[in-house]
């Protein structure tokens, strides 16, 4: 009993200290914002009408009116060579009614979102002042969407004045509530699941595992070390040389500690299979981290990192003028082609992110969340901002390393299944990307473990725990792309037999559904309300879209169904979500995958394990048909929100949004009554070494060449 309160003593401490360092990260806010004092503000150089090199979508009548006739509008000034800062923009007549303008820089490269600033002008100005990102520019571009009378630029100079960013005073007392709240709930767990017990068990097995451990890592490393010296030559004392020999270093290493993992596992490798899996996921996926050129490099980067930078607050968002390269997707954060570039690119924005350059109020994304805890303590401890931006990727890795331990532990059978979709090239990509589908992968993956697992267990029947878990764990998936509720459905399938309570078992997954449900409903309204993605380009339209399909329904239907089955969920398409790499390409190597998928779907089984019944063969349908539909449902939301109206294509369907689907499907199929032909051991071993050498390849011929020299 003594150990006992010792041990719930020290968790609760241990669980204290972490959210309060952690919620201090993001309420502690010393970062000075510069603005340029407009009273000292001295004209350099003035721009006039006859300095104007360039009109697009727009021209100048005679008395100095510049009027817009077609889509985006806007003037241009070369022949520049300044860093002047501080432009004050003159208009001959007061603005006629509220508009922002914006303000590129060309640095030589063209102009990109990524070098610009804005300003809201009001009704009646005559004039506004806009502060430049700090680079050398040799072009100006003034963008305003409304007819105005231009009058001049005039570019100078002005002392800059520091603001504190201070957040609330209260920020030590709402750290400590934090950490307080944190120990209860830390306190009443371990009372219900008796968390010491377990965590000793996790200390036991690491002080008994640690000095083979160390000198293993020890010799891997030294091993790495070699091979880099053989493969690069001793590395010149120049900062890029250096660079590559420890990026070549690291991926031998990470490349090194997998397959030693799995020779010290070779005696009890379907025993320890949980904790090979997590190795294996976790030197893949960290190694994808340190080889991605620092850049822009997954889908919408710029949108997740900026997200994510937002909720790392818990007050005032602090922007550096690195933060709004990536934001803005400006020439900086664009992946290159050479190494050296991608080198130069890192560096540029590493050197940038010093002066705050923007701050607003901060909002919070819960599908970001783990990435912006990662980014607050970056920051925190001063990390520079290569070294800021993979640790957010890492806190996004470590999440989704979790969510796929505890969906495979909680199975008694086809864990082989989850792990080939887990270590899917593309799920790994965007697992150590700034990303939210790794959430919805992760999560949905989880809660039908946690289904399937119940139904694996004969005996036993599903605690109301788990029951909440698994609503919860499907719920949290959707969070962020409500589009997936039909997998809130799954647990309405479970047999009355697995039931301890068949009314609080119903009440929690409808209550589960229902929330999603109308978060759904919310969602759609908003969408057909909107203007569309504006990515889809100015033909879109929700409204007329949702007319159109309603005007020839049948129409539709069958360009749908053509779609889906002659394209989006073919066996051909199947390579574009397994080895998808966004902006990089696909790569090589998904039959491979999509063998070891088919093989585990077959064969791994246990007679012990399998559900039989009605219930069963209804889960089976049902996935199947989710499958279809969810892919459906998908489409159609991309034919609405990003299809220009009439179409008779559908345009923005990326085949990644396939794989919260798929876990399902193959997961409740997996459970049938072929005989094994492979012994398991050899089935796993198989399984685990092809994805894990396939990620490698891939990382080698697709990654390594952006940012070492070959």
């Amino acid at each position: 009993m003594k150990d006992l309160r010792k041990g719930r003593i020290f968790l609760m401490i241990t669980a204290f200290v972490t959210v309060f360092v952690v919620s201090m990260a993001m309420l502690w806010n010393q970062q000075i914002l510069y603005n340029a004092d407009l009273e000292t503000f001295e004209v350099v150089k003035t721009l006039k009408g006859e300095d104007i090199d360039l009109l697009n979508s727009c021209y100048v009548d005679e008395d100095g009116t510049v009027k817009g006739f077609d889509i985006d509008p806007y003037i241009v000034f070369g022949g520049l060579n300044d860093n002047l800062r501080v432009i004050k923009i003159n208009f001959a007549e007061p603005i006629s009614e509220d508009t922002e303008i914006e303000l590129f820089i060309d640095d030589g490269s063209g102009f990109s979102q990524g070098l610009k600033a804005k300003h809201v002008c009001k009704e009646g100005d005559t004039h506004a002042f806009i502060v430049l990102l700090d680079f050398m520019y040799c072009a100006l571009r003034l963008d305003v969407n409304i007819d105005y009378k231009f009058e001049s630029i005039e570019l100078g100079t002005a002392e800059m004045i520091g603001t504190k960013l201070a957040n609330n005073d209260y920020w030590p007392l709402q750290a400590t509530a934090y950490g307080i709240l944190a120990a209860i709930a830390i306190f009443f767990i371990d009372k219900k699941k008796n968390l010491v017990d377990k965590i000793k068990t996790v200390f036991s097995w690491f002080k008994k595992n640690f000095l083979k451990g160390f000198v293993s890592l020890m010799i891997v490393g030294a091993i790495s070390v070699f091979i880099s010296l053989v493969w690069r030559g001793r590395p010149a004392f120049d900062l890029f040389e250096i660079y590559n020999f420890l990026l070549t270093t690291a991926f031998v290493f990470f490349l090194l500690t997998g397959i030693a993992c799995v020779w010290f596992h070779r005696k009890t490798f379907v025993e320890d299979i949980e904790k090979i899996f997590v190795v294996l996921l976790l030197c893949s996926g960290i190694t994808m981290i340190l080889i991605t050129p620092l850049a822009c490099a997954s889908w919408d980067t710029e949108t997740h990192y900026r997200l994510s930078l937002e909720t790392s607050y818990l007050g005032n968002v602090a922007c550096t003028q690195g933060d709004m390269l990536v934001i803005n997707y400006g020439e900086a954060a664009a992946i290159k082609g050479d190494p050296y570039s991608n080198y130069s690119n890192a560096a540029i924005l590493t050197n940038k992110h010093g002066e705050i350059v923007n701050a607003y109020a901060s909002g919070t994304s819960w599908s970001h969340f783990p990435s912006a805890v990662f980014i607050a303590l970056a920051r925190f401890i001063g990390m520079p901002f290569i070294a800021l931006f993979m640790f957010g990727k890492l806190g996004n890795l470590l999440s989704y390393t979790l969510l796929c331990y505890l969906a495979m532990r909680k199975l008694k059978s086809g864990k082989m299944v989850l792990a080939v979709i887990a270590l899917f090239p593309t799920s790994i990509f965007l697992a150590s990307n700034y990303s939210y589908d790794w959430w919805v992968t992760g999560f949905s993956i989880l809660g039908v473990a946690y289904f399937v697992g119940a139904l694996q267990n004969k005996e036993e029947k599903i605690s109301t725990i788990d029951v909440c878990i698994m609503c919860a764990a499907l719920a949290i998936a959707c969070i962020p792309k409500t589009i997936y509720f039909p997998l809130m459905l799954l647990p309405f399938l479970m047999p009355p037999e697995k039931f301890k309570n068949k009314k609080i078992y119903y009440v929690i997954c409808v209550l589960a559904f229902a929330i999603l449900l109308s978060k759904f409903i919310n969602v759609s309204g908003g969408m057909v309300a909107s203007t569309g993605d504006i990515r889809g380009g100015e033909t879109v339209g929700p409204a007329d879209q949702v007319a159109y399909i309603f005007s020839d329904i049948f129409g539709y239907a069958f360009m749908l169904l053509r779609f889906l089955f002659t394209d989006y969920l073919s066996v051909s398409n199947m390579t574009n979500y397994i080895s998808n790499y966004a902006y990089f390409g696909v790569a090589t190597g998904s039959a491979i995958i999509m063998v070891l998928m088919l093989l585990n779907v077959l064969f791994d089984r246990d007679e012990a394990y399998q559900c039989k019944g009605v219930c069963n063969w209804l889960s089976r349908i049902y996935v199947v048909l989710m499958y279809i539909g969810g892919s459906a449902l998908v489409a159609t939301s991309m034919y609405v929100a990003f299809t220009p109206v009439g179409s008779e294509f559908i345009a923005g369907c990326q085949p990644r949004y396939i794989i919260p689907w798929l876990y399902p499907m193959l997961s409740l199929w997996s459970m049938n009554r072929i005989k094994p032909i492979i012994p398991k051991k050899l089935l796993y071993v198989i399984t685990m070494l092809g994805c894990y050498g396939v990620l490698y390849y891939q990382m080698y011929t697709v990654f390594l060449p952006r940012v070492v020299v070959m």
